[in-house]
């Protein structure tokens, strides 16, 4: 179960390419790709420079204007699905 006061940080094996609306991570090492759509890429775009899952959900209730319980489950949602495609590593606080 994820945590905002849990680091993460990108893997290094990861190319990042914009496919002309859609987001595509690819993992070099599995070879399996990952889409995003626009609020998936302002996910994606948070946590890479984050420190912790708190930042990029900070800034992401920054930018948008929405209920923050709900902001919390789809952000922590996509995260669960980074990790388990193993594009970032998640650490304990």
């Amino acid at each position: 179960m994820l945590i905002l006061t849990q680091k993460v940080a990108v893997k290094k094996d990861i190319l990042v390419q914009d496919m002309g609306g859609e987001l595509v991570l690819l993992n070099l090492e599995s070879e399996e790709y990952f889409g995003l759509d626009d609020v998936g890429n302002a996910m994606w775009s948070c946590l890479k420079d984050a420190d912790s899952l708190q930042t990029a959900y900070d800034r992401l209730l920054d930018r948008y204007d929405v209920n923050p319980e709900e902001l919390k489950q789809d952000f922590l949602n996509l995260v669960a699905q980074f990790v388990e495609h193993e594009l970032v590593e998640i650490t304990p606080a």
